[in-house]
């Protein structure tokens, strides 16, 4: 009985040590990188599609010297410079060097559509 209740134990920590489903694990790494390569172009403008309230790791690509980024959801938070639907940007073609989407497009009636315009205002060599 002493070991069957120690398994139990050890299966509830290890079930309560394992990472949220909305942990992103990889994105501080992503957004590092992406950093590095917009640094290497010098100055550019980014769009942050559905920024909410920020978003795991973005801080160290919202730290990047030369970058511009505008801050875009349908809805207004803290962070939000446009409201806008991602479906439809307000931007003209090659606009940005960058676009970054974060836990976006699960929640777009869309999702191709959005896609189709990040395609369009992103310019040839974006990120």
């Amino acid at each position: 009985m002493a070991s069957r209740n120690s398994a139990k134990q050890i299966l509830s920590r290890l079930f309560h040590a394992r990472p949220s489903l909305s942990l992103n694990i990889a994105a501080k790494k992503n957004y590092t990188r992406l950093a590095e390569l917009l640094m290497a172009r010098g100055r550019s403008i980014g769009l942050i599609i559905g920024c909410g309230n920020g978003g795991s790791g973005i801080d160290r690509l919202t730290m990047t010297q030369g970058l511009h980024l505008i801050y875009s959801d349908v809805r207004r938070t803290s962070k939000t410079d446009l409201l806008c639907d991602g479906q439809q940007l307000p931007f003209a073609n090659d606009a940005f060097d960058i676009v970054v989407l974060q836990g976006v497009l699960e929640h777009v009636l869309d999702p191709l559509r959005v896609v189709e315009e990040i395609t369009r205002v992103l310019k040839n060599d974006g990120l």
